[in-house]
């Protein structure tokens, strides 16, 4: 169960952690004079000294000193300050401290012909608008702290009375950059977590320093609206609900409540100081049209520091919490917590443009080196007794495995299994399809693949396999040298002797050929075998955006590269498959054997093949070869488009285009025919057609266009599905179209027989439509289609995908 609560961990995002110090403490707990309950993001100050804290989600506070005698103040927005007067010579607790909150003053808001609640927006919203002008680059230091609760039972052990009990805790110091228009770069100084989570999953990939004094807040995957928005006059009705004195400074308790029950917003309170028109303070919750997994609560509190004439970020709460009933049976909890403290800023300083380079968050080479000094002399946010007794009992639980504390059976059985997983996913591996995979042609694969760095800039690869079915020896050999500090260009040069694909491997990758093969015989590769080589130079632009473990890419790249390789037909060689045995696999095509050498290229810009990068991307490839001039056994050339485009049409509403086009000129051999990509055995990759058969229409030329319109939830929060998964179910209308066709230049140089050809001209168009319902168990989407041509009546099919977000 703990494997399956780290998953949603994973899902959710995580963050790093650490262990306890002790000199002289001083613990205190702040509260409301008037409630009682604690407050959040007091701020604890040594008078005289820069040196502080914050008081937790509880208002507990954790000083390390030394002995001496101290002056402390105690402020907190809304409510006096306090000051204490200490002598420390040890540990010490003090009484609840108690804040009395700020006189009450109704009567300091002056009533006008304009409503004065929009009116002070107004003028919040033109100081934003001034700063965002104004501010060109800042630093700043930042903490964050990601705590995970679940149920007793869940977590098998119990650190406390309640029926919560932490399973995981990750803690970061970090470096954080900002320069305009929105580019961030943090780097992980120092990271620490419990011993149940390895440090490559800390890491900061909430965000680097939320505020929710921007325009939209990105939480969950969502970008949702926050009342400082340009258009937040028109969006939210505001309100004020309080005004306050403390000593001179007049501080306003304003609501905003959102206008739409459709887009996806924040709203909830805002303290404003009026006088220069900034908020000081907010405490918000997505609106019921944020489709949050598993029915989670969520809430977003913020604290805002002057730096300067500037208004900054400086405490973030992020708490949820949700639960999963599973079959009635199971209903395990998780509560997350997320708090950021930010500081040291500075503003319009010096930024290297370089930083902006690297992935947006990177991670210094002594971040993992456990630092007692640094970590004592840096607490921000010191761990609450529950915490540091959690790091204890994680610990003992990893290491005891006999002890009470220890993980159940089946978790001590799996669990080294899915941590060699993971690891045969980062570096120095190349990921498990170069240690086992299956298709018809070589059948099972068994091999390893290594890539690191090496000389600083350099970087090799090795690959070696052998296929049982087809009894070849597979391997790969590859050197690349970095130009440039930071790898944005690159030259190298690869050889290999491996199983080519003709069609584009990012739509089915090898793993699911893998599960598909084994499962039913359901191949969607066409192969051939390729023995040879290439040269190549890249260069890239922008941040690298994470992709997966082991891979980052940039939006902008371009690749120049020289082939020479020796291609030859490859047969299907096994039948096997788990179920299935009186189907036989799709034979694979033949193609002209030969020795091809040609110039290729690739160009992307806000485009990647392995996941959509941003709301418009295009990615053009071009290949050359020629007789004379390369004295390659093929004369052609070829080049495709690949466009996708996302845009809003309604607030609530967006349309997802995709167009993907190939020309070609010359005698065309078929190991370069283009394939419409479509779905297999009922499963379909976004932009796919879902009523064609696999590998049905092939060509030398070709154009495909498919566009799906989300109407999100027609009824926001009504149409949402209990127990297991509680997500809005969104609604999507899809079509497609397509050509593909043979020049009769390579018509006549192959002679090739496929479907394509037997069709007359009419019939080389192909269209369908259909509806979907996305994020169903918030992971799935389910269409159904109608296939419109080549039959006498639609042909509907359904297929299940991966949701789309």
């Amino acid at each position: 169960m703990r494997i399956f609560i780290t998953t949603l961990v994973l899902f959710l995002c995580c963050i790093g952690a650490g262990t306890a110090q002790k000199t002289i403490a001083l613990r205190a707990r702040v509260i409301d004079a008037d409630s009682a309950t604690g407050l959040r993001f007091a701020t604890i100050r040594l008078q005289g000294t820069t040196k502080g804290t914050f008081t937790d989600r509880q208002g507990y506070f954790l000083l390390r000193l030394a002995k001496g005698d101290y002056t402390i103040t105690i402020s907190m927005v809304g409510y006096s300050q306090k000051q204490l007067t200490l002598s420390l010579d040890r540990d010490t607790t003090l009484a609840d401290i108690a804040m009395q909150p700020m006189e009450l003053r109704t009567e300091e808001v002056v009533v006008t012909a304009k409503d004065p609640a929009r009116a002070l927006m107004e003028a919040v919203l033109a100081t934003k608008e001034r700063q965002r002008n104004a501010v060109n680059t800042y630093s700043y230091s930042l903490y964050s702290k990601f705590v995970f609760a679940t149920d007793t039972l869940t977590s098998r052990r119990s650190d406390s009375k309640e029926d919560s009990t932490i399973f995981a805790i990750l803690e970061t110091f970090s470096k954080g950059y900002y320069s305009s228009p929105d580019r961030y770069f943090n780097q992980i100084i120092r990271r620490r977590q419990t011993a149940n989570l390895t440090p490559q999953t800390n890491i900061l990939v909430v965000g680097t320093n939320i505020s929710a004094y921007e325009d939209k807040v990105a939480i969950l995957g969502d970008e949702l609206v926050t009342p400082f928005h340009p258009d937040a006059l028109d969006l939210y009705t505001f309100t004020i609900e309080k005004t306050y004195r403390e000593n001179k400074r007049l501080l306003v308790k304003v609501k905003a409540k959102a206008n739409s029950s459709v887009r996806k917003m924040l709203e909830g309170t805002l303290l404003i100081e009026p006088d220069s028109a900034v908020p000081v303070s907010v405490r918000l919750t997505p609106t019921k049209a944020v489709q949050l997994p598993l029915d989670a609560s969520l809430r977003f509190e913020q604290t805002f520091t002057k730096i300067g004439q500037y208004i900054m970020p400086e405490g973030l709460a992020l708490e949820g919490s949700f639960s999963v009933n599973l079959l009635w049976l199971l209903n395990p909890r998780l509560d997350f917590s997320l708090e950021n403290i930010a500081s040291d800023y500075e503003i319009n300083v010096p930024v290297d443009d370089e930083l902006f380079e690297q992935r947006r968050v990177e991670v210094a080479p002594a971040a993992d080196v456990y630092d007692t000094t640094f970590w004592r002399s840096n607490a921000v946010m010191p761990l609450k007794i529950e915490e540091e007794q959690a790091y204890t009992a994680i610990q003992t639980a990893q290491e005891v495995q006999d002890s009470v504390a220890a993980e159940g059976l089946i978790n001590q059985i799996f669990a080294p299994v899915v941590r060699v997983l993971n690891s045969v996913g980062r570096r120095p591996f190349t990921g498990f399809e170069d240690i086992f995979r299956f298709n018809r042609v070589h059948g099972a694969y068994l091999g390893m693949g290594l890539r690191d760095t090496v000389f600083n800039s350099w970087e090799a690869t090795i690959k070696s396999g052998y296929g049982i079915s087809d009894q070849r020896w597979y391997g790969e050999l590859g050197v690349r040298h970095f130009l440039d500090k930071i790898g944005k260009f690159s030259i190298g040069a690869n050889g290999w002797r491996r199983l080519q694909r003709r069609d584009n491997p990012y739509i089915i990758p090898a793993s699911g050929i893998t599960f598909f093969s084994l499962l039913a015989k359901n191949d969607y590769g066409d192969y051939f075998y390729g023995d040879g080589g290439e040269l190549f130079f890249e260069a890239g632009w922008g941040q690298l955006r994470f992709i997966r473990q082991n891979l980052s890419v940039r939006p902008t790249t371009l690749r120049f590269s020289l082939l020479s390789e020796y291609q030859t037909t490859a047969m299907r060689t096994t039948d096997f498959a788990f179920f299935g045995k009186n189907r036989s696999y799709r034979e694979n095509p033949a193609i002209f054997d030969g020795t091809m050498r040609s110039i290729m290229v690739e160009a992307n810009w806000n485009h990647s093949p392995f996941r959509r990068l941003s709301n418009f991307g295009v990615r053009m490839t071009g290949e050359y070869s020629d007789k004379n001039f390369l004295f390659s056994d093929y004369s052609f050339s070829q080049a495709t488009l690949d466009i996708w485009l996302r845009t809003p049409t309604l607030p609530a509403w967006r349309l997802d285009l995709r167009i993907m086009a190939g020309a070609s000129q010359g005698e065309v051999p078929p190991q370069r025919f283009f394939s419409f990509e479509t779905a297999l055995a009922s499963t379909a990759a976004q932009g796919v057609f879902r009523s064609m058969a696999v590998k049905e229409f092939y060509g030398d030329n070709m154009i495909a266009i498919r566009a799906d319109h989300s109407f999100g939830e027609v009824i926001p929060g009504i149409l949402r599905i209990p127990n297991l998964a509680s997500f809005g179910v969104e609604f999507i209308a899809s079509g497609a179209l397509g050509w593909s066709g043979f020049s009769e230049k390579t018509q006549l140089y192959t002679g090739t027989i496929l479907p394509t050809t037997e069709r007359s001209p009419d019939e080389r168009f192909y269209g369908e439509a259909g509806i979907g319902f996305n994020r169903l168990l918030l992971l799935f989407r389910v269409d159904v289609s109608a296939r419109f041509t080549q039959r006498s009546t639609p042909q509907i099919v359904f297929t299940l995908s991966a949701a789309t977000f």
